[in-house]
């Protein structure tokens, strides 16, 4: 029976997913979800854009709260939770690194009393990716389906041709453990994959494309705090035209963008770091 009803939810997060262009308001300037009672809140300026240009519903979820104040670093920003991730608004950098995802998988899982660190490795597999860097590995979890592919096939949008792998790196880091079945927050007990800014989840069960799914991290970390008020200060604006990137900032990498380590609401409404190292 739990199964069933899990499955039900998930067809369920499916019909939601359908009725995601159905967002309506200016392109890149308002987007609200009345077709989704549960989500009171929009999207406003820039933070609009930015989520519908690097794959609004199935990315990053509907937003769960509204558009706060926040101390990052002893310096003031506006952030917003969303239901898979937490958008940052830097103004003090260039685009499109002005906007900036928080790292909720490496979070979750240091709170949940994890260190990635000491996790299992992985070994180089033939048709994978082998990660030096966090010695892990991704794969397909069939043919030409699965983790691997559905890295390869997002990613922010840099101005790279197709999808590059440094914009694949930018929206979701590096993966921080290897595939293993894990119980999600729905109760159902699915192959699981972290990485540093998303979990992947395999349905099979599922058609396609849905069989991989990110994990709902934004509401996990968020969890039962309060929402916190919403900013006075006017939304970022979007911007007038695409940025080409030809090369990252000197300093900045798609894997380690100074994504705070830190977020605090202000005034204090929400968790000091929802919740964070």
């Amino acid at each position: 029976m739990p199964r069933r009803i899990c499955l039900c939810a998930l067809l369920g997060i499916i019909a939601l997913l359908t009725i995601a262009p159905a967002a309506h308001g200016a392109p890149s300037s308002t987007r609200c979800f009345p077709a989704v009672p549960s989500i009171g809140d929009c999207l406003q300026g820039r933070f609009a854009q930015y989520w519908a240009s690097n794959g609004g519903v199935p990315v990053f979820g509907y937003p769960t709260t509204p558009m706060f104040d926040a101390n990052t670093h002893g310096a003031q920003a506006q952030d917003q939770m969303l239901e898979r991730n937490r958008l940052e608004y830097h103004p003090e950098l260039a685009p499109p690194y002005d906007i900036l995802l928080g790292r909720l998988g490496e979070d979750l899982l240091l709170t949940r009393g994890r260190n990635w660190r000491a996790e299992p490795v992985g070994t180089p597999q033939a048709g994978c990716w082998w990660v030096a860097t966090t010695h892990h590995t991704v794969c397909d979890q069939a043919s030409s389906e699965g983790f691997l592919s559905y890295y390869r096939s997002h990613g922010l949008e840099l101005g790279d041709p197709g999808v590059s792998e440094r914009e694949s790196l930018a929206l979701f880091g590096y993966p921080l453990t290897e595939p293993r079945l894990e119980t999600n927050a729905t109760g159902d007990t699915v192959l699981t994959q972290w990485f540093e800014r998303a979990r992947f989840e395999w349905h099979p069960e599922l058609p396609e494309p849905y069989r991989v799914l990110l994990g709902l991290l934004g509401r996990e970390s968020w969890g039962s705090a309060p929402l916190p008020p919403a900013s006075q200060l006017p939304a970022p604006a979007p911007l007038a035209a695409a940025i080409s990137v030809d090369t990252t900032p000197s300093g900045i990498s798609p894997s380690t963008s100074p994504t705070p380590a830190t977020v605090v609401a202000t005034p204090s409404a929400g968790p000091s770091s929802p919740p964070n190292d």
